[in-house]
């Protein structure tokens, strides 16, 4: 019966072992899945990221492009506005405007609405002066020098103002 006993015992201390053993490959096996699914994660992070990149650098690949044809659609509306000798040449201006932007908004160019009359909004507008406005409170586009634009909803070029500006009281007489 000792004999018996022994190898009872030594039976379940090798079982006993053997449970440790798996207990251990198991909580390894639960570490290398949890490190694997990190990895997965990370590596759709990363494409997900390269792909909004990509996409961000094609939007705006064309930006100092077009920055530099505003001088040339500036150029166009400003020969708009003032009158000439012949309409014939004022109607080809206003061709080859209208053909610019229709070009340039299909790269994602837009005009900034006209400011005048709007409140000064420092995120599409530049001030250039302020002035004493009466019955215009303070702080309002009073004129519009230059057009702004958004780039694929970016702001490249804000419109060029000027604002009011809060004016003295006049002291009655």
């Amino acid at each position: 019966m000792g004999k018996l006993r022994n190898a009872f015992n030594r039976f379940d201390n090798a079982f006993l072992r053997l449970e440790d053993k798996v207990e251990e490959l198991m909580q390894e096996r639960d570490e290398l899945k949890k490190k694997y699914l990190l990895a997965e994660s990370n590596k759709e992070n990363l494409k997900k990221r390269y792909e909004k990149e990509k996409e961000e650098l094609k939007k705006f690949a064309n930006e100092e492009l077009i920055k530099e044809l505003l001088l040339v659609l500036d150029s166009l509306e400003s020969s708009i506005k003032f009158p000439k000798e012949s309409a014939l040449i004022d109607q080809d201006a206003k061709i080859n405007l209208d053909l610019l932007m229709m070009t340039l908004e299909k790269f994602g160019l837009e005009k900034i609405e006209p400011a005048e009359s709007k409140k000064f909004d420092p995120n599409f507008h530049e001030a250039i002066y302020d002035k004493e406005v009466d019955d215009v409170e303070p702080g309002i586009v009073i004129a519009e020098f230059r057009t702004g634009y958004l780039l694929n909803g970016r702001l490249i070029r804000p419109s060029v103002v000027a604002i009011s500006k809060k004016g003295k009281k006049k002291k009655n007489g």
